[in-house]
This record gives structure tokens, sequence and C-alpha cells, in this order.
């Protein structure tokens, strides 16, 4: 995701296509018309994020996943060269699908792009994990009244990394990163 904060433009700015369906909004990904976060987009359809590994570090994420069930709620793997094709959708491809990809290699971010096919090819066997992401409830909280500000403002969702350590797994470390969105007093329990 975009640094806290930072503004992201979108190519079009009307709000039909915000509610368009997943297969649609994917076509849209793929034509070029979209090339920022999801925040907003697809309600009521739960979103993920996608994190794609190279093979022999795959199951230790998988297990690290499992144990930070919470902060990492797996959605799919998706081994089969990032066509998804089990319960996530039957048409979407991991590969040219996202708006954005960070490609980040040995903890460093690398490139931002609208595609990581070549990646694919060049790295050999990559497995795909489908993570929960916190943009599939934004749609109830609008529904019950509450303002979403950075859907408001077409700002990505506030983020931030504690000092609270997941559960390693091998070579999988990280700390807790939390996303926050601010609800007025009186709607808190809404």
């Amino acid at each position: 995701p975009l640094r806290p904060g930072l503004s992201f433009s979108r190519k079009t700015k009307k709000m039909e296509d915000f509610k368009l369906t997943p297969s649609a909004f994917r076509q849209h990904v793929r034509e070029g018309k979209w090339d920022a976060p999801t925040s907003g987009v697809c309600p009521g359809f739960k979103q993920a994020n996608l994190a794609v590994l190279p093979a022999n570090v795959a199951d230790d994420f998988e297990k690290f996943c499992r144990l930070n069930h919470q902060p990492c709620p797996l959605l799919e793997v998706v081994r089969n060269g990032g066509k998804v094709e089990l319960t996530a959708s039957d048409s979407a491809s991991l590969k040219t699908d996202i708006p954005r990809y960070r490609v980040f290699r040995h903890g460093k971010l690398e490139k931002e792009t609208n595609s990581v096919a070549d990646i694919y090819e060049e790295e050999g066997e990559m497995i795909g994990f489908l993570l929960g992401c916190s943009f599939s409830f934004e749609a109830a909280l609008m529904r019950a009244g509450v303002p979403v500000r950075n859907i408001e403002e077409g700002r990505n969702v506030s983020m931030y990394r504690t000092n609270r350590e997941c559960h390693s797994v091998g070579p999988v470390r990280c700390n807790l990163v939390v996303s926050m969105r601010p609800i007025p007093a009186n709607l808190v329990g809404v």
C-alpha cells in the first residue's frame, strides 16, 4: 500500500466506477483505467492483499499466516502460475489484475509496476497468497452511516507499523501493521 496520507489520482472519478462488479473492475485494471488503491471499490465484495513468494519460502509464509491469522487472514494460496481458479475468482490473474504492485527483494522496495508477469517468468515457481484486507468492511461502515474518511478524501487508508512482533516462522518475520479509520465519537458502537 501507499504511505499514509499520500494522495493518489484516479484516472476516472465517476462514482459508478466504484460500483463495478469485481470481474468488470479487473477488466478496468487490465485496460489501464485504474492504477490506484482499491478502497471503496466494488462495495460489498471481499478484497484481498497479495503476497507472491518464491516456492522455497512459501511453506514458511503459509505457516506464518496460520500462526498470525488475525493480522494475516489467509483467503487462498495460488500455486498455478498466478491464475486464480479456486474460491476467490473464476477469472483473475495475480500477474495483471491488481492496480499497482510493489516489488520487494530481500526486504527492500525495488519498484512499483502495473504487472508482474515478467517476475513470474524470471523467478521460476512463485506462489501467491491472498490475504484478507480491511477494505472489505468499509461498505458495511458506510451502510451503517459511518463516514469513511479515506474514501471521502480520495486517499489510501492510514497504516502504521507497530512495535508488536508477529510470530516468526523460519525467515518470515515482521511487526504487526494496523490500519486506522477515524470514527466520530457519536457513531462508535453503531
